[in-house]
């Protein structure tokens, strides 16, 4: 854990502040979640696509493989177009089609806890370094099925 904190430290990381800071918060809340577990005795890590404990679905995510003839290396660029459009109270699927992207009227859009997000998040960048596309659309179409199972809120 120390190592892998040093490492993604905003002073000492390779990456931008902004993914640095990310991926340190990242690190501090894995290990948190580890620490209670232990503390506590349970013996297996909680998912948080089947449990959000205690965390509101406040976070937007829009589903790369949901949108037709889209690059799932863009998604970065999808996360930025329907946040910006929740923030201003629009229509975040309005938006992406405003944007030019071509997507499905439902579940194109998600709210995530912060967990959800997170992994999320993680799934797309191993997707990124390993361009296994297939496995991560089913991964991510499953876990956005748990989320709005779990959340309620779509």
């Amino acid at each position: 854990f120390r190592r892998k904190l040093k490492q993604a430290h905003p002073d000492v990381s390779e990456a931008g502040p902004l993914e640095a800071d990310r991926d340190t918060q990242r690190l501090l809340q894995a290990y948190r979640l580890l620490q209670q577990c232990l503390k506590e005795g349970v013996s297996a890590v909680p998912d948080p696509f089947e449990d959000r404990a205690g965390e509101e679905p406040s976070c937007i995510f829009a589903d790369p493989f949901a949108c037709f003839q889209l690059d799932p290396l863009r998604w970065r660029e999808l996360q930025t177009v329907v946040k910006e459009a929740d923030a201003a109270g629009e229509d975040p699927t309005a938006a992406l089609r405003r944007a030019g992207v071509r997507c499905e009227e439902e579940g194109v859009v998600s709210f995530l806890t912060p967990s959800q997000l997170a992994e999320v998040e993680q799934l797309l960048v191993e997707m990124e370094e390993t361009f296994s596309f297939e496995p991560t659309a089913w991964l991510l179409s499953t876990q956005l099925q748990k989320a709005y199972q779990t959340n309620k809120r779509w």
